[in-house]
């Protein structure tokens, strides 16, 4: 929170000189106020309305020729009940950087917080980055910087073997204090590219001998494996020999842990113009995968839980307005035990794309877990969804309803449901005013009413201020 509030003064105080200074330039506004109100069993009554304010600015040409700027941001209250250990007030920033298009070469060069999506890495950073094409087909890249952190402490207490008493340390993620990486790629007459990564995070913090995360313990730290750092190498792969066929996909192995993160491929085969079959695979070890979580409480690195996910979706283009697909996946957890998910979507586009309409089902099988009312199958159900869609200049309507009915009883329940209705209207071409309300229950909750408030701003400008 106080980043996002540090960075949207920046914004605020930018935000004059891109008015007089920036021929081009792109707002997009998104305002949600939502209404929630809950009953659940042996609970009273919760009432919220939180509003949520969304906000994206890109501007161009703002005095050098091929300079951009680019920010993206949120920020919440919360109006009635806070639940839980939830902050009222919350925002984050989601990216803010210069990005400069050099004349030669496809050169580019960012800088300030930004999203990396390059070979192995998808990391969010606070830093620099740049890229070129360089001769006989390779291009360059690398990053460098320090890696975003969240906002977030949570106070824990770990008892660790050996110690007097047990440790108590606050927990604000397992992000380090810095990080570079780079990529090199071949390309060869479209048909291939190959290309090599490596990634390098320092500064994370220490994994003691009985797996605990323990930065900045206040408390005694048993002697054991230390690994204070994250390191990455991997290649991935984009190959399509035949316009019917195209492969890509990328492995991933973390030194520090000396094991594979991840291996994940998709197959897309399009036999005809109006089939398409696609087949993936993927399997993580979250020991190696989730090094560098955020959130350790929650994607715990010291868990060797390995998964892996393998399935295949096939489409058919019926007709000009209808679309048919089937998909099938299924889910092998080392210890959680194995799972799959299988149906069928039926799609439809009609009236010049006005309406837009669809039906689904599919039934899942997962492992039994625990409830309040004992061990029960509650990852065993069919799933049944249909939705209707009017969009026009001047108004847009929409229903949507979705059912899922167990195998058994969850809290007295054999089924769950919510049904939507959204009606929204074209104020002007960049203004829409929209509201959502849904009603549904659960084994959680005997009613549960929820609404949105929606008021959505586009505005574009060309050029001595002409509209787009």
């Amino acid at each position: 929170m106080r980043r996002f509030k540090c960075f949207l003064g920046m914004v605020l105080c930018l935000m004059p000189t891109l008015a007089t200074a920036a021929p081009e330039f792109t707002v997009d506004s998104a305002t949600y106020l939502r209404y929630q109100q809950s009953d659940a069993p042996r609970f009273d009554r919760k009432f919220q309305a939180p509003v949520t304010q969304y906000l994206t600015i890109d501007a161009a040409k703002i005095g050098i020729n091929g300079l951009s700027l680019h920010f993206s941001g949120w920020g919440d209250a919360i109006m009635g009940n806070v639940l839980g250990d939830e902050s009222r007030y919350d925002g984050s920033l989601t990216y803010f950087y210069l990005d400069y298009r050099l004349p030669t070469n496809n050169a580019q060069v960012k800088a300030g917080r930004m999203f990396i999506f390059d070979g192995l890495a998808n990391e969010q950073i606070d830093g620099v980055s740049f890229r070129t094409d360089l001769p006989l087909g390779l291009t360059l890249s690398a990053f460098g910087g320090i890696p975003s952190k969240l906002d977030y402490e949570k106070r824990s207490t770990v008892t660790i073997a050996g110690a007097p008493t047990p440790v108590n340390f606050y927990e604000t993620g397992n992000k380090g204090d810095s990080i570079v990486g780079g990529r090199v790629s071949s390309r060869l007459a479209g048909i291939m590219e190959l290309g090599v990564s490596t990634l390098y995070e320092g500064g994370i913090g220490t994994v003691v001998s009985n797996g605990a995360l323990v930065p900045g313990s206040d408390g005694y730290i048993a002697p054991g494996s230390l690994r204070s750092y994250r390191q990455l190498v991997g290649g991935d792969l984009w190959f399509s020999p035949f316009k019917m066929a195209e492969l890509n996909g990328h492995t991933s192995y973390d030194l520090a842990s000396s094991g594979i993160a991840e291996n994940s491929y998709l197959l897309t085969v399009r036999p005809l113009d109006k089939l398409t079959f696609n087949g993936e695979y993927t399997d993580q070890n979250p020991k190696n995968y989730f090094t560098g979580s955020n959130l350790p409480s929650l994607f715990n690195p010291t868990i060797n839980d390995k998964m892996r996910r393998y399935g295949a979706t096939v489409t058919l283009a019926a007709t000009k307005s209808v679309e048919i697909s089937s998909d099938y996946r299924r889910y092998n957890r080392e210890n959680k035990g194995n799972s799959y998910r299988c149906g069928f979507d039926v799609r439809g586009t009609f009236a010049e794309n006005k309406v837009r309409t669809g039906f689904s089902y599919h039934r899942v099988e997962g492992a039994d877990v625990a409830s309040v009312a004992g061990s029960t199958s509650a990852t065993r159900y069919n799933e049944l969804r249909g939705y209707a869609m009017y969009d026009t200049h001047s108004y847009v309507a929409a229903f949507d309803g979705i059912a899922q009915i167990y195998n058994q009883n969850i809290n007295g329940r054999d089924s769950a449901f919510e049904l939507l209705a959204s009606l929204g209207y074209h104020v002007t071409p960049h203004l829409l005013v929209s509201g959502d309300i849904s009603y549904g229950q659960n084994p959680d909750y005997n009613d549960e009413v929820k609404g949105l408030l929606k008021v959505v701003y586009n505005f574009t400008t060309e050029g001595k201020g002409a509209h787009k």
